[in-house]
């Protein structure tokens, strides 16, 4: 009992099935532990197939329409009291959910919702908040070939309202997100906005607005300035505007998603940057990136999308070499692969040789090749040779086919999540494997089958013997 309130703090439901089932279980069972929730994070329809299509279909608004009912149920019954922060992360946004939170859940200061082809209405109820610390909005479709550049998206009048005169504490504001989304925001109104709090800001597409000289981007760096003091994390999204907006030196920054027009920017805008998430891919022969990482000492998680090399000496190993010498304080590392070779036995290698005593976790993806060793052979060796890491994940997908609408609708063929224990002397490993293989049999009907699994490894072989020979792993359970 003196866990629960732990436990419960946040809920964060990852699809339809776990959406109806904990609702439907909190609301009816056991309504006292939907009391201690802070956070609800409620994901219906979140199937890559369902995003992708072109118009939600008609279950797909069904299955949404009774998630929202289930969570007005439980605020205008008062089980939701404690709550402080929440997310709908569907296809539409609610139009009957936020009056329900607002007047049952009197500590909600932060609210989330993604925005889908329906748009947002300007009379609805998600903007009647007061005093919001954190506001967010995400599109939920991807851009399609008939699109063209975007759709223009206007944020509606009474939302610039709710947010710069009945919310001047505001310390996230959320604008779009970090998907490949190609609607555009009018973000005009943040020309005079200013908020003394804020703290962590995301902006997405948008539009210059016309100043009757002509269009311009300046407001957003002025809006960024006048914020530079007190900004820790900043997301630009992908566009291929990033350029003609002016980065201010955000001296306070801490994390940093998206691009910039180079990698020298990084360390004259951000020099005390520790979280850097790399949106553009970048060919694995650019030399300029270890020589900007070398200038952020501090930095202690990485995330990059790299592609092939035109340089014909160039080597997945000797890349991650040179990323892990740059990097000294490194504890985490995100690598998306996008190399037609990326063999696991060089990146394993790599890491065993050169990774930082501090880096505790990482994870891969990459795209499946015929060659290539299973998962659990790949991760021994991870396991054994890499003592410092204690949590990481592999991934492989599908070979990248021309017709997919974008490399977000990637799809998973086999996942692997992996957690090491060692005694302290290090006479011996356990690894704990959680495996997952995807069989997608057709576009609506799909398979998971899940491995779980618990290894002892075999200490390590002297450097001369070579790698493990992970066949001598035994399996435990």
């Amino acid at each position: 009992m003196l866990l629960l309130p732990e436990l419960y703090e946040c809920v964060d439901l990852k699809s339809t099935r776990r959406c109806f089932e904990v609702l439907a279980y909190l609301l009816r069972a056991r309504p006292d532990l939907a009391r201690h929730i802070r956070k609800l994070v409620v994901r219906p329809n979140s199937d890559i197939t369902a995003v992708c299509s072109r118009m939600p279909d008609a279950d797909a608004m069904r299955i949404e329409c009774h998630v929202a009912a289930l969570i007005k149920a439980l605020a205008q019954r008062g089980h939701l009291q404690a709550l402080d922060e929440f997310r709908w992360d569907g296809l539409e946004t609610p139009r009957f959910v936020w009056t329900a939170l607002r007047e049952g859940c009197p500590n909600l200061r932060t609210v989330m919702t993604s925005v889908g082809k329906n748009g947002l209405d300007s009379c609805s109820s998600l903007f009647d908040f007061d005093a919001l610390i954190g506001f967010g909005l995400f599109v939920k479709y991807f851009r399609l070939p008939d699109v063209g550049l975007g759709v223009m998206k206007t944020i509606p009048l009474s939302c610039w309202d709710m947010l710069l005169k009945r919310s001047p504490n505001l310390r996230t504001l959320i604008i779009d997100g970090t998907s490949p989304l190609y609607s555009i925001f009018d973000l005009a109104p943040l020309s005079e906005a200013y908020w003394p709090s804020l703290r962590h800001l995301t902006l997405g597409e948008f539009i210059p607005f016309d100043d009757s000289v002509g269009l311009t981007y300046d407001y957003i760096s002025d809006f960024l300035a006048r914020h530079a003091n007190t900004l820790e994390t900043f997301t630009l999204c992908e566009s291929p505007k990033v350029h003609t907006v002016t980065i201010p030196e955000l001296p306070n920054l801490r994390a940093f998603v998206g691009e910039l027009s180079g990698f020298d920017e990084l360390f004259l805008k951000f020099r005390n940057l520790r979280t850097l998430r790399w949106t553009h891919p970048i060919p694995v022969c650019i030399p300029t990136l270890f020589d900007a990482l070398r200038m952020l000492p501090d930095v202690e998680r990485l995330s990059f999308i790299i592609t092939e090399s035109y340089a014909p000496d160039t080597y997945i190993g000797q890349w991650l070499e040179r990323l892990l010498r740059a990097c000294p304080k490194l504890q985490h590392l995100d690598i998306d692969a996008r190399c037609s070779l990326f063999p696991f036995n060089e990146f394993t290698e790599a890491l065993s040789r050169c990774s930082p005593p501090s880096l505790r976790s990482f994870n891969l993806e990459k795209a499946r090749r015929s060659l290539d060793e299973p998962l659990t052979r790949a991760a021994a060796r991870v396991a054994v040779h890499c003592p410092s890491i204690h949590m990481f994940r592999l991934s492989v997908r599908a070979p990248y086919r021309p017709h997919e609408l974008s490399w977000a609708a990637k799809r998973i063929v086999e996942e692997g999540t992996y957690t090491v224990e060692r005694d302290p002397l290090l006479t011996a490993a356990y690894m704990n494997v959680d495996e997952v293989r995807h069989w997608r049999m057709s576009k609506r009907i799909a398979r998971d089958v899940s491995r779980k699994s618990r290894l002892k490894l075999t200490p390590p072989p002297p450097p001369a013997s070579g790698l493990l020979d992970v066949s001598q792993a035994v399996e435990l359970s």
